[in-house]
This record gives C-alpha cells, sequence and structure tokens, in this order.
C-alpha cells in the first residue's frame, strides 16, 4: 500500500469530525422524514426539532414540522412552523398559500374539513442524501482463465491450479443527489500450479497493485438496504515469478490499465457501518518483457479478466439513514 493513500486516509479521519454536527442532524431529519412517511407524526416531531438544535439552518425540517402538526390537528403550530420556515425562504409561494389557507380556517372563514390539497400546496416530503465522508475495503475471488498461462508454457506443461484473490481500500466521498467518488488502491494476487512433461511442479505467483478512482451512484431501496453502481479506472504494475526446481524467474510489467464495472448491494448496520456484496467484471491486461526476466525473448501478456465476487464494509463519517 503507497505512503500516499495512507496519507489520505489519515487526513479523511482527521476532518471528519468537523463535518460530524451536520451529518447527525441531516440523519435526524432523514430519520424524521420515514416516521412522516409511516404516519409517526410525534416521532416526526421529535426527529425534526433535534435536526434543528444540531443545525439551526436545516429550513426544511420547520417546513415538515408544519406538516406534522397539520396532520396532529395543530393548526397553531403548523402555522408557527411554517411561519418561520416562510420567514427565511419567502419564495416558496404554495407553502406560503397553504399557511394563508390554515390561517383563514383558524378564523373560521374556510371549511373545517378540507384538507388544503386544493391550495396546490403537497405535503409530500422531499428526501435528502447528506454528504459525507467514508472508508471501506472488500476482499473477493476472481474467476480467471488460466488461457495466458497456456500460452507461455506451450503445449509441454500442464496447468494444475489457477486462482486469484482480490482486495481493495478505499476513500470516498457521498455528494447529497446520491453521486460518490471513491479513490483508492486495488491489489490481486494470483497462484498457478504447472506440471511440465515429466511431472515435476512449476509454481506461478503473479501480483498486481493499481490506484484506482470509481464514480459511483447510491440507489435507496429502503431503509436498511441500497445498491450502489459505479465504474473503477486505474492504472497499476504487475510481477511474476516462476519457481521450480532449477530456481527462479522474475518478470516485472510496463505496467497497463484496469476497467471494473462494479455492482454492489449494502445492508446498513445501525446508521454508520454498511455491509455490502459486490459483482464486478474486471478488465485487465499486463505486458512482460521475456528478455528481462531471462527468457527465450519477445512480450507475454497476463490476462485478468473474470467476473470478481467481493463481500466489503464501508463506514461513514457521522450517521445515515436512507
Amino acid at each position: 500500500m503507497s505512503k500516499r493513500f495512507l496519507a489520505v486516509v489519515a487526513l479523511l479521519a482527521v476532518a471528519g469530525p468537523v463535518f460530524a454536527d451536520k451529518d447527525v442532524a441531516y440523519a435526524d431529519y432523514r430519520e424524521g422524514i420515514v416516521q412522516e412517511r409511516t404516519r409517526d407524526y410525534p416521532g416526526a416531531v421529535a426527529s425534526f426539532k433535534a435536526a434543528l438544535n444540531e443545525e439551526p439552518s436545516l429550513i426544511y425540517a420547520e417546513k415538515q414540522l408544519g406538516n406534522c402538526f397539520y396532520y396532529l390537528g395543530d393548526d397553531r403550530a403548523a402555522l408557527k412552523h411554517y411561519d418561520l420556515y416562510l420567514a427565511i425562504d419567502p419564495s416558496d409561494a404554495a407553502t406560503e398559500k397553504f399557511a394563508e389557507y390554515l390561517r383563514a380556517r383558524s378564523a373560521g372563514r374556510a371549511p373545517q374539513n378540507a384538507d388544503g390539497r386544493g391550495s396546490g400546496y403537497s405535503l409530500d416530503s422531499p428526501g435528502l442524501i447528506h454528504s459525507r465522508f467514508y472508508v471501506g475495503g472488500s476482499l473477493g475471488l476472481l474467476d480467471i482463465s488460466d488461457s495466458d498461462l497456456n500460452n507461455l508454457i506451450g503445449s509441454s506443461y500442464t496447468v494444475e491450479s489457477d486462482a486469484a484473490f482480490f482486495g481493495d481500500l478505499h476513500v470516498g466521498y457521498q455528494w447529497q443527489n446520491g453521486i460518490a467518488l471513491e479513490i483508492g488502491e486495488e491489489a490481486l494476487a494470483r497462484v498457478a500450479v504447472i506440471q511440465d512433461s515429466f511431472g515435476d511442479d512449476l509454481t506461478f505467483e503473479g501480483t498486481e497493485d493499481a490506484l484506482c478512482v470509481e464514480p459511483l451512484y447510491r440507489f435507496t431501496l429502503s431503509r436498511r438496504t441500497a445498491v450502489l453502481t459505479g465504474l473503477k479506472l486505474g492504472i497499476g504494475s504487475a510481477s511474476a515469478v516462476f519457481t521450480g526446481d532449477s530456481g527462479s524467474t522474475t518478470l516485472a510489467s510496463v505496467g497497463s490499465t484496469l476497467v471494473e464495472p462494479d455492482l454492489r448491494f449494502q445492508f446498513m448496520l445501525g446508521r454508520m457501518v454498511g455491509l455490502e456484496a459486490g459483482l464486478d467484471y474486471r478488465f485487465a491486461a499486463y505486458n512482460f518483457d521475456l528478455d528481462s526476466g531471462g527468457g527465450s525473448g519477445g512480450t507475454w501478456r497476463m490476462v485478468d479478466d473474470g467476473l470478481v465476487e467481493s463481500i466489503g464494509v464501508d463506514v461513514y463519517f457521522g450517521h445515515i439513514v436512507n
């Protein structure tokens, strides 16, 4: 792992608490949205008030408090919070019209059984995903083909086994609109056992290391579940070692690119930790100069394309509510 990557992780760890109060406020706001939609209006009132205590500039909480008190039948309290909201955002004509309707109803100038929807005002709650930093990682297996090894060793050898293990670490930032960006380091270890025509075994060990960037989008499915889709792009290098009875041969690549469409299912444990199951398809290949490794000349292409199945975890700096 590069020192630069560790430095980024340390910087984000220090910066995280700066955003903690606002993140908690947004989490309480989202909790209130869920409670309001499930008609738990007293619970929603408590959550919106907590959000305002933590972040007084969160004016939409005032608007939602007005909605909740309206549903609870307390027009006076509803008007109080609508007026606080409109004092900050007087451009919301629909809310102002509905507040005037409530004022008229309280004064006996409007039908008591009217629900206000005729005023053009919608009581639907606006969604909000708050911005936040997070760190995470994953481990998995790559379903790999051994055709590249067959091309290198020739027909007189047989690939007995070929396995590839995947891992990555990343830091990320999630914006309010669901878009996220991750920067990380991805590593892959490949181990194969090759048998020659005399029955002797030759061991192949290949390692890869790539610095990656990945734009993602987070689709919320429920309060605890979400799907993340993205495209990981990276630049990396690889090395390979062949070991047999006669010694070992080491090869080094000249570098290559990585492209990896990414799909993850996330389940939240509480509000700060997300467990993930991933399914990616990895496109990566590395060219080796056989002359530099003491080989017979030319180049060999190690192909590490294949399906990646992984499990991982993300830890968020601040509460998260879908």
